[in-house]
């Protein structure tokens, strides 16, 4: 009866007695010995069942655990874990798993040996390691980790990575949730721990991002996706938490957002800096028109000058606003940052004076670069003054140069940045140092640790609005204590440097030339009239481009050149445009501007003669460029 029923079972089963002699076969041993032509399992039977596996696959596991484990079922003692073995055919390697039971009968005592093919079961598994060795290495990659919480057992489950993240040893158990817990900024905490027990309660998974605290460690930003999975009675048995380190992504959102917080300051800074130079041209020219009409001797002349000064003094304080919002005319150059380094050398060295020490690392071969050397030259002086003052007690003032290429990891530590060659320009010194605090305003508009009174805390501002303006890099390492690194990037330029020759063209401020000025602004229309009549100018004055057009048609005389501060884009401003096109093709234009730069108009009128006057201007500026803007226009022809 139990040989029938042993025959009947699709295991291979093998039947031995307390001595561990083989009493009895199953057919599937059979038809599989037939089917893998080895030896009919009907001469084993009588023989030791240690001597046939040793034997026939001996060499591929440990017989004495195979002895021992039907040694202790003989015995009627716990055999362990199932025996797992290969065996080698002509098939090939297969798996097989040997389990002995103990088994009485008729009151003698025999073991049940039953074999398992489970060569499917370990190429599964094999394959698992291999999925879960490349899930491992994924997260490594990403610097993600995972976390399972069993809530029934309490037990907590954490990757390698998961460690590293959130700043835990390795080589040291799990800590508890509550050891977790206390690492969680409080006031992230009184935000996670709802979320989470909402999450234990309803099996609904949450994303949050927070702060990891440590006092070995910087505040460390992580984004945790918590996944609840629930078992077969509805129940959360099991907690999935995918842990990602995102304190470099919340570095480039935050600078990201103080970028647009600048640009917003910048835009309305560059509007303010427009009109304020309205006003300042007007000043300046009224308070030069009266000084020229009175006495050498007046009482009243000084009251002017002093008018004057404060006029420039406030123009200046204009073109750092206008450096700022990225709106500063610029004269471009192919150049090289060696050489305007090399001709500031002395003044920098006086600046410093007799306790601080400059030290310049200049590149050999240097790249060139495109950019207006008095804007560059005027952000070193800017971080050298602001280097000096952080020296009180004399150190060292260093400016270095490098050629480098930005490659992709760099790009993405600095997303406005893109891949290619750059000219880098380092400043540093070994003051104070800088708090993260002061770092993180630095480039504010306004902000300085000076005492009240001492600098308006524009320069850095400015400085920034250079550089990006320039299509620059501008960024800065410090540490109290430790001093402070300025790191400044420009594009690499391939074209030829530049040797330009310094024009001075000394002329008469006098003529009698017809001049249309349109001008939307009465003040800066009117101080700009009056001062072109009062050195005998014919002059047509218009507010807008369509009454400027009505007036060029009546006017029979030949018109030598018009001041403006239109770009030309507007319908009405394209009929002018046209209208001069047509009848007036050799008249010279002035553009008056604070914010753009000549190629900007030249690019919207080609085919005009374009000439551009910054702003604010003196109305000796405005009559020298008036004059060498006529005088070229005379001497081509």
């Amino acid at each position: 009866m139990l040989t029938a029923i042993l025959d009947a079972l699709p295991a291979l089963i093998t039947l031995i007695d307390h001595n561990g002699k083989i009493v009895f076969v199953n057919s599937r041993w059979r038809e599989t010995a037939m089917l893998r032509q080895i030896e009919a399992p009907d001469n084993w039977v009588g023989q030791h069942y240690l001597s046939i596996f040793q034997s026939s696959i001996g060499k591929h596991a440990d017989i004495q655990t195979v002895g021992a484990a039907i040694q202790n079922a003989i015995k009627g003692e716990p055999t362990g874990s199932p025996i797992e073995y290969p065996f080698l055919s002509d098939e090939g390697r297969r798996w097989f798993e040997m389990k002995p039971t103990p088994l009485s009968f008729h009151g003698e005592k025999y073991v049940l040996l039953v074999h398992s093919d489970i060569t499917e079961r370990m190429e599964y598994e094999k394959r698992l390691e291999e999925i879960e060795s490349r899930l491992r290495e994924t997260l490594h990659i990403t610097r993600m980790g995972t976390s399972t919480y069993f809530p029934e057992t309490g037990v907590l489950e954490w990757s390698e990575e998961t460690f590293r993240i959130l700043g835990f040893d390795p080589a040291r158990p799990v800590p508890t949730r509550e050891e977790v817990f206390r690492r969680i900024h409080p006031e992230d905490n009184d935000i996670y721990q709802p979320m989470y027990q909402h999450a234990m309660a309803t099996g609904e998974s949450f994303e949050m991002d927070l702060r990891i605290i440590s006092s070995s460690t910087p505040t460390k930003w992580i984004r945790l996706i918590v996944i609840p999975k629930k078992n077969q009675n509805n129940k959360v048995d099991q907690i999935y938490t995918l842990v990602m380190d995102i304190s470099e992504h919340k570095s480039m959102e935050d600078r990201l957002l103080n970028s647009q917080s600048l640009e917003k300051v910048g835009r309305l800074a560059g509007g303010i800096a427009h009109e304020f130079n309205n006003i300042l041209t007007a000043i300046e020219g009224y308070a030069e028109i009266a000084l020229s009409e009175l006495s050498p001797f007046g009482s009243v002349r000084n009251h002017l000058q002093q008018i004057n000064r404060a006029a420039a003094r406030a123009a200046h304080l204009t073109s750092q606003l206008l450096s700022f919002a990225r709106k500063q005319i610029m004269t471009y150059h192919v150049t090289g940052l060696n050489d305007l380094i090399l001709q500031m050398q002395p003044e920098l060295t006086k600046m410093m004076g007799s306790r601080i020490s400059l030290d310049l690392k200049l590149e050999k071969t240097p790249w060139s670069i495109k950019a207006d050397p008095c804007q560059i030259q005027e952000v070193i002086r800017e971080i050298a003054s602001n280097s000096k003052d952080s020296m009180q007690d004399g150190g060292t003032f260093i400016i270095e140069t490098s050629n480098i290429f930005v490659d992709l990891e760099f790009e993405r530590l600095h997303p406005d940045l893109h891949t290619g060659n750059y000219v880098l320009l380092t400043i540093s010194d070994n003051g104070e140092g800088m708090s993260l605090e002061t770092q993180a305003s630095v480039f504010d508009p306004y902000f300085s640790t000076s005492e009240f009174g001492i600098g308006h805390g524009f320069g850095l501002a400015a400085s920034y609005g250079i550089i990006k303006q320039h299509g620059g890099h501008i960024w800065l390492y410090s540490e109290p204590g430790h001093g402070t690194t300025f790191k400044i990037l420009f594009p690499r330029c391939d074209e030829p440097l530049e040797n330009p020759e310094t024009i001075n063209i000394k002329s008469s401020d006098t003529g009698i030339e017809t001049i249309c000025v349109i001008l939307g602004q009465d003040m800066l229309r009117d101080i700009t009239v009056a001062t072109l009549r009062t050195k005998g100018y014919t002059v047509l004055e218009a507010g807008t481009c369509h009454a400027a057009l009505t007036i060029m048609q009546k006017f029979q005389a030949p018109i030598k050149m018009m001041i403006s501060d239109t770009l030309f884009t507007s319908e009405r401003e394209t009929s002018l445009k046209d209208y001069i096109l047509s009848n007036l093709p050799d008249i010279r234009i002035l553009y008056l501007s604070s914010e753009s730069n000549i190629s900007e108009l030249e690019n919207i009128s080609p085919q005009m003669a374009l000439y551009q006057l910054d702003m604010p201007f003196s109305s000796h500026m405005l009559l020298q460029k008036v004059r060498e803007v006529l005088d070229e226009m005379r001497n081509r022809k």
